[in-house]
């Protein structure tokens, strides 16, 4: 129980950490010999804990999108329908890379050796977009193409070790997008994939006995997940990437020396 709970903690602080909760969560699992399907099962019902936080803290936003595209489908002059198409764009990337990779994700979750690589391609790129200048655009100035590209990095970002988060606010910074309006747009274009992630886990359930444990770990995972939140958005303010980069690569060395 005690290894569930400090999942939950690093799950709700690492979702929105630019560092892979993932890739943190395979390392522990790793580490504390918990192997198998439940592992993914574990990962999948901590991300719908982080799922809700982000759902409460941009509830405005996703109200007035619902409301917009249920009264305006198609009136791409209004900025909220405009955003919510561009959600929607930014999924296909996401969408046909986890259906396409599906069936290798219990190989993929089940060996830390693959950190290695994808923590030092995370760490490169959130040294570097500390250095990224010129950020003007707004979240209603995304174009399609900003939208594609975001969703791809997303897509991309599936593999443990290459944080979601991460890449999609520095795959923004990259296209000239505000770092707030940057995390504001990846946490909304995060909320299809891991809904996706949800309810594909959920035909497993079944198979697995649920307990009150689970209800603390979801309570812990979300209460640690709202802080994450919170100190990313104030952190974004004074573009301090690049030491969540250098964290990851002493993680990296400790994996090496352990």
């Amino acid at each position: 129980m005690n290894s569930l709970i400090f999942q939950a903690i690093i799950q709700g602080l690492t979702e929105f950490f630019p560092v892979s909760s993932s890739g943190h969560l395979l390392l522990l699992q790793t580490i504390t010999k918990m192997k198998g399907i439940d592992n993914l099962f574990i990962d999948t019902f901590l991300h719908s804990a982080t799922f809700l936080v982000i759902i409460i803290y941009y509830i405005k936003d996703i109200i007035n999108i619902i409301k917009n595209i249920i009264a305006h489908p198609f009136d791409f002059s209004n900025n909220n329908t405009r955003l919510g198409w561009l959600i929607i764009v930014g999924s296909i990337p996401t969408m046909i890379i986890g259906l396409f990779i599906e069936k290798y994700f219990k190989f993929v979750f089940s060996t830390a050796n693959i950190l290695f690589i994808t923590w030092s391609i995370t760490a490169i790129f959130l040294i570097y977009s500390d250095r990224i200048k010129g950020l003007s655009k707004g979240i209603f100035d995304i174009n399609w193409k900003n939208a594609l590209i975001i969703g791809l990095v997303q897509g991309i970002a599936i593999f443990p070790g290459i944080s979601r988060s991460g890449s999609t606010i520095v795959a923004g910074l990259f296209l000239g997008i505000e770092r707030k309006d940057a995390a504001r747009f990846s946490f909304l274009l995060g909320l299809p994939a891991m809904a996706g992630a949800i309810l594909l886990e959920l035909k497993d359930v079944s198979s697995i006995s649920f307990s009150m444990n689970y209800l603390l770990i979801f309570i812990i995972t979300f209460i640690s997940g709202f802080v994450g939140l919170l100190l990313l958005i104030r952190l974004l303010k004074n573009a301090r990437f690049k030491y969540f980069g250098i964290y990851l690569i002493v993680l990296i060395l400790l994996m090496v020396l352990i």
